[in-house]
């Protein structure tokens, strides 16, 4: 005789516990099923990176991980600084914070684009060095052209100030001469060098102004505007009195701002080489610059045009150093700057450095609501050390890998 098993069905009577476990279970599950189809917009996703992280092999490789995981797109590697580089060059002078026969810039070319992280090499352009003491290697800029250095309205070079009067008067450190044709040719060197060597993405200017334009009184300078206007500029400070008897006051006025003037097209003239150095070379890397936030300032008090440079496509985009803590400060500098936009872009700088991560978090979602393409953060150094910091960016305002926006070369 045929005997068939019985079915039984099992049975189980769920707690209110469980019940509550499953049901947040299912919830998170359609949370991330929902948001994973939410295609997030491009945009630029970028760390500014010191100097001081590309010393050593390890402290590169932590960096890029730590931007890869965290989903930006781009880093900012600071390789020109003071005057020394951060690269093996023919001409400038290797730091001695890295070790000779370690090339950074090329392990990074070749990790991030790995990774899928673009990189921008960030040049300090006119700030030549930070300390009171002169730079011992004879292949310095500041020793091969001491001329260059900007001199003040007394006819004192920056290259003698102590570290007192750096301080007294808000500077970094010294600046050369952005009229002095030397000084042009040996930076173009520069960009020339790093694009023809490596496969990077972008050159990234900073420190591309004047600290002040009561500065600029170097021979090169007063040579120049003497040849074409034919009035040494230290005769606005020494004898106004007679010019203005000999011009007439608004003629005196009308030559005091040609000579204001002249000192912001010299540096927006080397924005011009730079880009058609970029055209002749490899039309596709891009040319940033990072600039003070209010426009009227950079331009009046440091000579930074950046508003005709994203008017003429000068520059692909610029990124403004919002590091102000108060969010409306931000939101009005980014506004303001978004006005200037024609045929360059712009991407907002946000600090990390000074606030907290729920601070950052909520200027990086108010600047995306403004229109901008991108934030760039200062910066990596800032943080490193804060995975917690990374983690809630990433859980936020970065919670998934996004493309590059369309920031067209302007060649």
């Amino acid at each position: 005789m045929k005997i068939t098993p019985k079915r039984y069905i099992a049975t189980s009577v769920l707690t209110p516990h469980q019940i509550l476990l499953r049901g947040l279970i299912w919830v998170n599950l359609w949370f991330h099923i929902l948001v994973s189809s939410v295609q997030a917009s491009p945009e630029l996703r970028g760390l500014w990176v010191v100097r001081y992280t590309l010393t050593t092999p390890q402290k590169v490789y932590q960096m890029l991980e730590s931007a890869e995981k965290n989903n930006f797109n781009a880093i900012f590697v600071q390789v020109y600084a003071r005057g020394e580089a951060f690269y093996p060059s023919r001409f400038v002078p290797l730091s001695r914070l890295v070790k000779r026969g370690f090339d950074p810039l090329a392990l990074i070319v070749k990790e991030a684009h790995h990774r899928g992280l673009e990189v921008h090499t960030w040049l300090n352009i006119y700030y030549a060095w930070s300390f009171e003491d002169l730079p011992r290697d004879t292949t310095h800029l500041l020793n091969l052209y001491p001329w260059s250095s900007l001199v003040d309205e007394s006819g004192r070079p920056l290259k003698d100030y102590t570290s007192k009067e750096f301080a007294r008067h808000g500077l970094e450190g010294t600046f050369v001469s952005p009229a002095d044709l030397w000084i042009r040719e040996y930076l173009l060197e520069i960009v020339r060098e790093i694009v023809l060597k490596y496969d990077v993405d972008g050159i990234h200017l900073d420190y591309i102004r004047y600290p002040g334009l009561k500065y600029g009184y170097d021979v090169s300078s007063r040579s120049e505007f003497m040849r074409q206007f034919y009035v040494d500029p230290y005769d606005f400070l020494e004898r106004p009195g007679e010019l203005t008897f000999q011009l007439g006051r608004d003629g005196y006025l009308d030559l005091w701002t040609k000579w204001e003037r002249w000192k912001v097209d010299r540096v927006t003239e080397f924005v011009k080489n730079v880009r058609q150095e970029l055209s002749r070379m490899n039309p596709w890397v891009k040319l940033s610059a990072a600039v003070i936030p209010d426009y009227q300032s950079a331009y009046s008090y440091h000579g930074q045009d950046w508003g005709r440079w994203l008017q003429e496509g000068l520059v692909d985009f610029v990124v403004p150093m919002c590091y102000d803590t108060q969010i409306n400060t931000v939101i009005r500098q980014i506004r303001n700057g978004l006005a200037w936009v024609n045929k360059g872009d712009l991407i907002a700088g946000i600090a990390v450095y000074n606030q907290s991560v729920g601070e950052a978090i909520e200027k990086i979602s108010a600047v995306r609501h403004l229109g901008v393409k991108g934030v760039v953060l200062f910066s990596y150094d800032a943080i490193a050390d804060k995975p917690e910091y990374f983690q809630r960016l990433r859980h936020s305002v970065f919670w998934q890998k996004v493309g590059m926006p369309d920031i067209a070369c302007n060649q």
